[in-house]
């Protein structure tokens, strides 16, 4: 029997508490600096919602205020799970078996495909046998088959494994210590108000022709 002993390293927690917190604080930043500042820079005089064009300065306002705070959260995401992938390496760790593994894939709506490894495992832990599908933090599905496909000949059914459990919370699991990584969406979110901003931007020059 293997007991869990508290050993995280100083400053993981406090981490990770952060960036949880700023998946709630970053997209209310996110909705509000833009629109914020483009009224500071003298933005939004006259500004009506129909029947008039509004200027380059005031659509990256109103698109940045929808968009920015999608890619705030995917951003604040990425890095608590890295600072929860860092606490992680100073977790006790114990013995474990892999019940069930597989790779799978699905397509997405841009034509690409996104990949996860499927995975059960057991191991003991303060007293009883527990069981975990966490393979390392981050977004379950990645970009990265050949990542998945390491990862799969790594753990196969049936394989002892190195099992990191949470000091504080013996059912928290995780066999690897870095992060998963999937940012396209995040700069896709914060890519969309300069994208349309410039076609309000140019769109004037061939109305003009």
């Amino acid at each position: 029997v293997y007991e869990i002993q508290p050993q995280t390293a100083p400053g993981g927690r406090s981490s990770v508490a952060f960036w949880e917190a700023m998946m709630t604080v970053g997209p209310v930043l996110g909705a509000i600096i833009p629109p914020a500042a483009v009224w500071l820079l003298g933005g939004f005089q006259g500004f009506e919602w129909i029947g008039e064009d509004v200027t380059v300065a005031d659509a990256f306002g109103l698109i940045g205020a929808m968009s920015f705070p999608f890619a705030a959260f995917l951003f604040a995401r990425d890095r608590c799970s890295r600072a929860r992938a860092q606490a992680s390496r100073s977790w006790p760790t114990v013995p474990g078996v892999v019940q069930s593994s597989a790779v799978e894939e699905r397509q997405t709506r841009l034509g690409g495909a996104n990949y996860r490894l499927t995975v059960r495992y057991t191991y003991q832990a303060s007293g009883r046998e527990r069981e975990s599908d966490r393979v390392a933090f981050g977004p379950r599905w990645v970009e990265n088959e050949g990542l998945i496909e390491a990862l799969g000949r790594k753990y196969p059914a049936g394989a002892a494994v190195t099992v990191h459990v949470d000091p504080e919370a013996a059912d928290i699991a995780v066999l690897e210590t870095t992060a998963f990584s999937n940012l396209t969406k995040m700069w896709l979110a914060a890519a969309v108000p300069f994208v349309l901003t410039a076609t309000v931007a140019i769109r004037p020059l061939f109305h003009s022709r």
